[in-house]
């Protein structure tokens, strides 16, 4: 499980073994980082910080 909370204050607990793949968008000042999911169409973007974008690629890393 990879918990994260976004810039709108919402936590975010993922669960990986159900990910297909992970995009990361920066923007202006912040990243989008979009879950897409087994099973369809299921995408879950969320925005974030630079730290929790650095967080979240890390501790997908750590999976593979």
């Amino acid at each position: 499980m990879l918990q994260f909370t976004d810039l709108n204050d919402i936590l975010h607990v993922v669960h990986i073994r159900n990910v297909t793949h992970v995009q990361f968008r920066e923007t202006q000042n912040n990243f989008v980082v979009s879950f897409h999911f087994i099973g369809g169409q299921y995408v879950v973007p969320a925005t974030v910080n630079a730290e929790t974008a650095s967080f979240i690629a890390e501790k997908l890393g750590e999976l593979s």
